[in-house]
């Protein structure tokens, strides 16, 4: 019975502390101005941008790849299909 009761106060003392610790956080919040909160929205839009970024840079390298790839039927039946449409089209 000592052991859960030792248990039990740690899990009572560790919800104290990660209220207190989200009390901080919400008091932090509200100390901010708008222009800090207007810096934070900044920072975290690119930091997401950033993170999007070498997605979107290996997308466009698979495209290029498969491009390279197609069989050289394909790469001349779409010259001859640009060809034939003539330079106005």
């Amino acid at each position: 019975m000592l052991a859960s009761k030792s248990e039990l106060e740690r899990a009572m003392d560790r919800r104290k502390w990660q209220q207190k610790q989200e009390e901080r956080e919400r008091e932090e919040e509200e100390a901010k101005t708008d222009f800090q909160k207007m810096l934070e929205e900044r920072k975290a839009r690119e930091e997401k941008h950033q993170q999007q970024l070498p997605h979107q840079q290996q997308s466009q390298q698979q495209g290029i790849r498969n491009k390279q790839q197609q069989p050289e039927f394909l790469k001349i039946h779409a010259q001859l299909k640009h060809t034939a449409a003539g330079p106005d089209n």
